[in-house]
Parts: structure tokens; sequence; C-alpha cells
């Protein structure tokens, strides 16, 4: 039998250079600090998960066991594979609820499509929920924030289409 080239597993301390990474590779204006990382990992009520090649760290998602889905991060050039997909549907499986929920900005573009793609809807906004500083000054530059759900039956949906599409993983 061959082995999958993907693993996904719970975040462990070696992985932090990997995961601090791919924050930088993905929210170059915001990336969460490594000090949260060590935080959540210490956290009874919140997980960390890494998806894995090769031993390298290529993504990674947290959330806490009430469905809160903190950030999920997929390397560029391992993206549009339904690998984040994946990551999304092994927290799903873990939660005490049955769906997640989870803020993004109302620019993310990408993100808001990869949500509807797993059976996300938009369910309210919070008005300057994203805080930026910049130039010499520290002006400070303020973002909404889209509300989002995504509820088990999406994922038992979605699921099944992943599994079809990802038998390679």
């Amino acid at each position: 039998m061959t082995e999958e080239p993907y693993i996904i597993r719970i975040f462990e301390p070696l992985d932090m250079e990997g995961v601090l990474k791919i924050e930088e590779e993905c929210f170059p204006k915001s990336p969460y600090p490594e000090e949260l990382f060590r935080s959540i990992h210490l956290s009874s009520d919140h997980k960390i998960l890494v998806l894995e090649k090769e031993g390298e760290i290529i993504g990674d998602l947290c959330f806490d066991i009430n469905g809160h889905l903190l950030t999920v991060a997929v390397k560029k050039k391992y993206r549009n594979l339904g690998l984040g997909s994946r990551l999304l549907h092994r927290a799903m499986d873990s939660i005490a609820s049955n769906l997640i929920f989870l803020e993004v900005r109302e620019s993310n573009i990408a993100a808001k499509a990869y949500y509807r793609k797993n059976g996300g809807k938009r369910i309210d906004t919070i008005k300057n929920y994203y805080r930026e500083s910049y130039g010499s000054k520290g002006n400070t530059i303020f973002e909404d924030a889209e509300v989002w759900i995504i509820t088990s039956d999406s994922k038992l949906e979605k699921g099944k289409t992943i599994e079809k599409k990802q038998k390679h993983c």
C-alpha cells in the first residue's frame, strides 16, 4: 500500500518554525505571533492542526472546541488541491458543535471563495474588526470583518466531493 503524500496531524512544538513561515507567507500584513501559537498549543480548549508533506509543514488550521476558526493557511504552491478543505473538515470532526464560525476580512476574496466552496454562508458584519498601523506617525486603518458559518450538513455534502477529488492525497 502506498503512503499518502499529505498528513494531517496535531501540532507539536517542533512545528513552530514551519507554521510561522506559513503565517508570514499567507498573512504578510498581520501574521499571528509565535506567542499566540504557543498559548493555543497549551490550551485544552484549542487545537492546531498541521498539514505535512514529506516532513515539511505546508498548512495549518487553528480552532477552538466550540467551533471558532481562528486561522487556516496553506502555502501558495499547494493551494487549489483541496488540502485546505481537508484541514477544515478534519477540524469539523473534532468540534463539540455542528458548525464552525469565523471572521474574515471583507477584502479577502480568496478566503471567502474558499469558505463558500466548503458550504459557508455569511451571516453578519463586524465594523472595524481588523486594525493595522502604518507610517511613522502610527496612522491606523480599520477594516470590517464578515462573520461566516459552515455547518456539519455542508461538511457532509462537501466532504463527499472532496474525497472523490482527493483520492491521491
